[in-house]
């Protein structure tokens, strides 16, 4: 697939959740691109968000960093659910078992019954009256 000419929102998005993952392992682009079994060159597209990812793509960099493909699509600036995946990844497995059975036992959050004051269609558009 040809290289792109300018990243997109999500491509670059990812691009710097990708970045900042191998950063924080402390780890090179070679050495993410030898772990994750592509090339130097490609990666380094990836992480200036010029690459539309494939899944096959997405699952070689994760099995690279050791991480689950979601880990891919967290970013933890973004809001509370996504900061507690992003610190579950760093917990040790014992510890993610015990929290897990402590949170099964709580008592199951009730559904909402809709939006309260927010946008009232799929489309985020108001309906319009009269026409």
């Amino acid at each position: 697939m040809p290289r792109m000419k300018a990243p997109t929102v999500l491509t670059s998005t990812i691009a710097n959740r990708i970045r900042k993952l191998r950063e924080e392992f402390g780890i090179t682009q070679e050495q993410l691109a030898f772990a994750s079994n592509i090339s130097k060159g490609h990666l380094s597209n990836i992480e200036r968000g010029l690459v539309n990812l494939t899944c096959a793509t997405m699952e070689r960099i994760a099995d690279g960093f050791e991480l689950e493909i979601f880990d891919l699509f967290t970013w933890p600036e973004r809001n509370g659910r996504h900061k507690m995946t992003d610190l579950g990844r760093r917990l040790p497995r014992g510890t993610i078992r015990l929290t897990s059975k402590e949170w099964e036992q709580l008592p199951p959050k009730k559904r909402p019954s809709g939006p309260k004051g927010k946008k009232s269609r799929a489309s985020g558009k108001k309906r319009s009256k009269g026409v």
